[in-house]
C-alpha cells in the first residue's frame, strides 16, 4: 500500500486491521496466538486436498480460501472454513468475494479504526474510508458513527454513505480531493505569512 501512495507517508492499516504502520512504525494492533495459527495453517494445508479447485492463500496472519476460479464450490468451502473454526477456536470467519478467509477473533477494519483514533488521540480529523468488499462493513459502520465519509466501490447493499462505480471514479475523486486540500494548504500558509 504505501509503494501505492508514494511518495506521500500516510498511516496505513492493513491485514483486517491486524497491522498498523503508524509514522513509519509497524505494530500489531491485536494479540495474536501464533501456535494456533501455525498449526491452523498446517491443518489447511492437509485437509484442502480433499476440495479440488480451492486455493489456499497463507498469509502472515491469516488464512484464505478462495473459490473464485470454481464458484459452485461455494457451500464446500464455507462448510470447511467452519469446521476449521470448531478446531481453532482463536479465529473468526470473514467472508469475502469469492473468499473465505480464517483470520484472529476481533480482527476487523472497524475496530482498527477505532483503536486508531484512540490510540493516538486523534481529535481533530476527518476520518475517510473508501471499500468494494464485504469486510469493509465495518469500517463503514465506525466510519458512519464518526461522521466521516464512507464510500462503497461499485454495487451491492451497504451501510457506506456515497458511492462510487469502480476504481477509475475512486482515482478521480482522492485526485480532486487532494487537490483540494492542496490549495487549502498553500491559502493557510499564504495568510501565515502575512
Amino acid at each position: 500500500a504505501q509503494k501505492l501512495i508514494h511518495p506521500l507517508q500516510w498511516n496505513i492499516a492493513g491485514s483486517h486491521g491486524l497491522e498498523l504502520i503508524y509514522q513509519a512504525d509497524l505494530k500489531t494492533l491485536i494479540s495474536l496466538n501464533k501456535p494456533q495459527l501455525q498449526a491452523l495453517k498446517q491443518y489447511i494445508q492437509e485437509q484442502a486436498v480433499q476440495i479440488p479447485g480451492l486455493r489456499i492463500e497463507v498469509k502472515d496472519y491469516s488464512v484464505a480460501l478462495h473459490f473464485r476460479e470454481h464458484p459452485q464450490l461455494e457451500d464446500r468451502v464455507h462448510a470447511f472454513a467452519l469446521e476449521c473454526l470448531n478446531q481453532f477456536s482463536d479465529f473468526e470467519l470473514k467472508a469475502g468475494k469469492y473468499v473465505f478467509e480464517l483470520v484472529p477473533k476481533g480482527a476487523n477494519k472497524g475496530s482498527a479504526i477505532q483503536q486508531i483514533i484512540q490510540q493516538y488521540h486523534l481529535t481533530d480529523h476527518y476520518p475517510m474510508f473508501i471499500g468494494d468488499d464485504l469486510t469493509d462493513e465495518a469500517g463503514f459502520k465506525v466510519i458512519n458513527a464518526l461522521h466521516g465519509c464512507s464510500i462503497k466501490v461499485g454495487p451491492g447493499q451497504t451501510l457506506a454513505r456515497y458511492r462510487l462505480e469502480n476504481v477509475s471514479q475512486v482515482q478521480t475523486f482522492l485526485k480532486e480531493f487532494l487537490n483540494v486540500i492542496e490549495v487549502q494548504e498553500q491559502q493557510r500558509l499564504e495568510k501565515s505569512h502575512v
